[in-house]
């Protein structure tokens, strides 16, 4: 009969013998595990959980110990995690909540057409607190036949691949320099106009300063011939030798 409440009992010699188990919650931390995710994406999961004994009877009959409870959570939890992983596409496992808004660089918003996903992250329906509790609500009832309480899973680090990282990398590689082809054309863009301005000005004061040096000679011109008929004029009076 298994005693649960604190004080003093007593027992028979050589008749009954006693196993003590914990009361307190204790953890199972599972090993570092790679799986394939709904999109065929491998990435490696590191899972932990909390739970604690309710029903020391039916924990000491179907399980012993301690070591073998681990084993039997490892078992399960690592049966439901892969579960729970191939069921989502990458972007479900590694973002955390469907409602989280990312924020956006400043410099790309500006972006349209083919360009308009750079650096947004397409909405998702579950996110992985969701997958999570999946894996919670599918490993807590299988884990209280064995008289174990699930209290809590979660993922501990989410890892890519090294042919995902590779992908990954290659992806972002690619966006920067859509951005930068982005700017460049902008950059080339306003160099034009800036030289076009350029030129129109420089047209603009060339016909401004022709202009100005055609009056002039012209005011020249009609200064000299006033001069030459007033000398005529004069010489013509007798008063100019």
């Amino acid at each position: 009969m298994p005693i649960t409440d604190p004080g003093l009992h007593f027992k028979l010699p050589f008749v009954q013998q006693v196993n003590s188990f914990d009361k307190r919650y204790l953890a199972w931390d599972g090993p570092m595990v790679e799986m394939s995710t709904k999109d065929k994406t491998y990435v490696q999961v590191d899972t932990f959980a909390r739970w604690r004994i309710t029903d020391p009877m039916r924990y000491y009959l179907r399980l012993r110990d301690e070591r073998s409870a681990q084993s039997r959570l490892e078992d399960i939890l690592g049966s439901e995690t892969r579960t729970a992983i191939a069921r989502h596409e990458l972007i479900e496992v590694v973002r955390n909540d469907k409602q989280r808004k990312p924020l956006q660089d400043e410099s790309l918003a500006g972006l349209a057409g083919e360009e308009a996903g750079i650096g947004v992250l397409r909405p998702i329906r579950a996110g992985r607190a969701a997958i999570e509790n999946d894996v919670y609500a599918a490993a807590a009832p299988k884990l209280a036949e064995f008289g174990v309480e699930l209290l809590d899973v979660r993922f501990k680090r989410i890892n890519y691949n090294r042919q995902v990282l590779e992908r990954i990398h290659q992806r972002m590689i690619s966006e920067r320099l859509q951005i930068a082809q982005r700017f460049r054309s902008e950059g080339e863009g306003e160099a034009a106009r800036i030289h076009g301005n350029k030129e129109r000005d420089i047209n603009e004061i060339e016909s401004a300063a022709y202009k100005r040096v055609q009056e002039i000679q012209g005011e020249a011109d009609a200064k000299r011939r006033n001069l030459r008929q007033s000398l005529r004029a004069e010489a013509g009076s007798g008063r100019v030798l």
